[in-house]
């Protein structure tokens, strides 16, 4: 088998097919090779008619956007419904998954203070799993806060997640916060006394 020229350049092209499972398999590739030239088509792509194309397409953002990008998902996260938020959020979190821990706080911290919908950035802010973002998250008190809490990965929500537990209004979610807590207990590094 031989192929004559870019195949980045090629994939690019083929998802402009407007055979839909030809761009779902192109999608997938993109993705898995996390090929950043193909990001304008893959954003244009969230937004097809065809359901299937769309998931594809948010499933394969997140590894095609380079952390350039961010303030133009940011910018589509603002304006996201429902259903689509969850998504842009799992690519955005993929994508900053790939800077300085520092830096994806403070770039989610300054989108969200810019946004009409700080909500939208709370998963976004837990997962950078800086200890400024477990601050931020405790003042803003909603459920959405709370609940992106238990995405943060740092050993500073050890005493915190057992005072979440300790909460009687807690009810079913007591079980949810200390399965997260052992969770988290037993993969960070911490001394047996932060740990327990």
């Amino acid at each position: 088998l031989y192929f004559n020229g870019d195949m980045r350049e090629a994939m690019v092209q083929a998802l402009d097919s407007d055979d839909g499972n030809v761009v779902k398999d192109v999608l997938q590739i993109v993705s898995a090779k996390a090929m950043r030239n193909a990001f304008d088509k893959v954003l244009a792509l969230t937004s097809s008619p065809d359901k299937e194309i769309s998931s594809a397409a948010y499933d394969a953002l997140g590894n095609v956007a380079g952390t350039d990008e961010l303030s133009r998902m940011y910018a589509l996260l603002d304006k996201a419904g429902a259903g689509d938020a969850a998504r842009l959020q799992d690519a955005i979190i993929r994508t900053n998954s790939r800077t300085a821990p520092e830096k994806a706080f403070e770039t989610t911290k300054k989108a969200m203070e810019a946004s009409a919908k700080p909500g939208l950035y709370y998963r976004i802010l837990a997962n950078t799993n800086a200890a400024e973002a477990i601050d931020i998250l405790r003042k803003a008190g909603t459920k959405e806060a709370q609940a992106a809490l238990l995405e943060v990965r740092n050993v500073k929500m050890l005493p915190i997640m057992l005072d979440m537990a300790k909460d009687m209004r807690q009810g079913e979610a007591r079980d949810k916060i200390l399965s997260r807590y052992l969770d988290l207990a037993s993969t960070v590094e911490a001394t047996p006394v932060e740990r327990y």
